[in-house]
């Protein structure tokens, strides 16, 4: 992966957030995203980590008078589009926020302390994804909106813990470019275990507002995402849990074997269903 620039600026103290955007060109869409984060009115610290996808000559423009006026504003600069995937791969590893946060360029945020709200979904340790918009999954692997009953929640707008992501990696390698990759996560993480939450949060989200300027095949790279993932998660989106078969032979049994089957943690939480002390 090759990252061809990165403009420096060490924040005074160690942000509780390092916010990744990343964007290939769209100035409209961007524009209306970071202004919405510069207004608000969290407690908490953050930086944001401005990833230029393979932009053009206006878009590096904007990002460097951005980090001339805000230091707390970095950018990353890439020759070519390396994809969600690798863009905020990449961004994990220049992040210095104790939490990572996946934010699509087309996301307006209309709360001024979502921050802090997204903080507050950690405070349950075992809880290593936090997200405003969850999706429930098809047997065809294909997300719909669900606020009650959810598989994962949206890349759109996702924090993990960064040392965390850094141990286990943030995305499966196999997956390229785009498409798939959050709930890919979020099941993973789940079947480890761990808990992913969901906060809601105030914003509008211009779909496939970033996607419609992109010249590559994402039609492709959906397909060939799609037919893996459904592959590796069939068995749960049948059974919508996390089973694995223990196969015990019994010493002198002819052909005879006991099953035992497991249940693994599938835990997902609604903060906005929680006590407001939580």
């Amino acid at each position: 992966m090759n990252q061809d620039s990165l403009r420096t600026v060490i924040p005074t103290n160690r942000p509780a957030f390092t916010i990744s955007i990343l964007c290939v060109n769209r100035l409209d869409l961007v524009r209306g995203c970071v202004e919405s984060i510069l207004q608000g009115h969290n407690s908490c610290a953050y930086e944001l980590l401005l990833t230029s996808n393979g932009g053009d000559e206006e878009l590096t423009e904007y990002f460097n008078g951005l980090a001339e006026k805000h230091k707390n504003i970095r950018i990353i600069h890439h020759e070519t589009n390396i994809g969600f995937t690798g863009g905020h791969t990449a961004a994990l590893w220049e992040a210095r926020g104790k939490y990572l946060l996946l934010l699509n360029d087309d996301m307006v945020i209309k709360d001024p302390v979502w921050l802090d709200k997204i903080l507050s979904g950690f405070t349950d340790t075992s809880v290593k994804v936090v997200g405003s918009e969850s999706c429930k999954l098809t047997e065809e692997m294909v997300g719909c909106k669900s606020s009650e009953v959810f598989d994962y929640v949206e890349g759109s707008c996702l924090a993990i813990p960064t040392a965390f992501a850094r141990n286990r990696g943030l995305f499966d390698p196999a997956l390229e470019f785009a498409y798939g990759e959050d709930s890919d996560l979020c099941l993973s993480l789940r079947r480890s275990g761990y808990k992913i939450a969901r906060v809601p949060i105030e914003h509008d989200h211009v779909r496939e507002g970033t996607t419609s300027s992109v010249p590559v095949d994402v039609q492709g790279y959906w397909e060939k995402n799609h037919y893996y993932l459904r592959k590796k998660w069939g068995a749960y989106l049948r059974s919508r849990s996390f089973r694995e078969n223990i196969v015990i032979k019994r010493r002198g049994a002819h052909g005879d074997v006991d099953r035992k089957s497991t249940r693994l943690n599938s835990s997902h939480t609604d903060i906005s269903r929680m006590p407001s002390s939580a």
